[in-house]
């Protein structure tokens, strides 16, 4: 079990290895070609991005499940990240998840649009109109917190004045979801 903390330049590889890890990643404009590995076991991993410089209203997408953190001008990996807490600047979110259990924890940006997919998932939402789909796991939370939010496929809500009834609509067997009111999918 290890604690790690790193400012990610240019090529910072972090790996937490085996055992749960909590691991914190400050970027900075200055961050390119960032590697981030939680192991094998269940981390707790914060990404913070306040300082990053990404741009106000910047999309970014965390995607969990093949392992890509890309905004307009960066990319980096990451692997392994059951927990994952963003500490975020005014900034447009959306996470893909993995048919595992994921917890995505929010504190700031401007909007999430997540889209979980298996698993016993938890999304803490941003301040802003959020959409979070839960996907066809089963006991998973949502809490959209402030702002006029859509939650799908979450059997606890909290916070969520558009709750979808039953489950996200999502096809089981190949894993699209079709687009919740109108907004875009998460990229593929």
């Amino acid at each position: 079990d290890d604690q790690l903390l790193a400012q990610a330049g240019e090529g910072v590889d972090v790996d937490g290895g085996g055992g749960h890890d909590d691991i914190y990643v400050r970027h900075t404009p200055a961050s390119r070609g960032t590697t981030v590995d939680g192991g094998s076991s269940r981390d707790l991993v914060t990404l913070d991005v306040r300082k990053a410089g990404f741009g106000t209203g910047s999309p970014i997408t965390v995607d969990l499940g093949r392992g890509v953190l890309r905004t307009r001008a960066r990319a980096a990996r990451v692997h392994g990240l059951e927990v994952l807490w963003i500490q975020g600047e005014d900034a447009r979110w959306r996470v893909r998840g993995t048919q595992r259990n994921d917890d995505v924890i929010m504190q700031g940006g401007r909007s999430l649009e997540a889209s979980m997919r298996g698993g016993r998932d938890s999304v803490v939402a941003t301040r802003g109109r959020d959409v979070l789909d839960l996907g066809t796991g089963r006991g998973d939370f949502a809490n959209g917190r402030r702002g006029r939010d859509t939650c799908l496929g979450a059997e606890r809500v909290r916070s969520c004045e558009d709750v979808g009834s039953g489950r996200s609509g999502r096809d089981a067997r190949d894993g699209r979801t079709p687009t919740p009111h109108g907004l875009e999918r998460l990229a593929s």
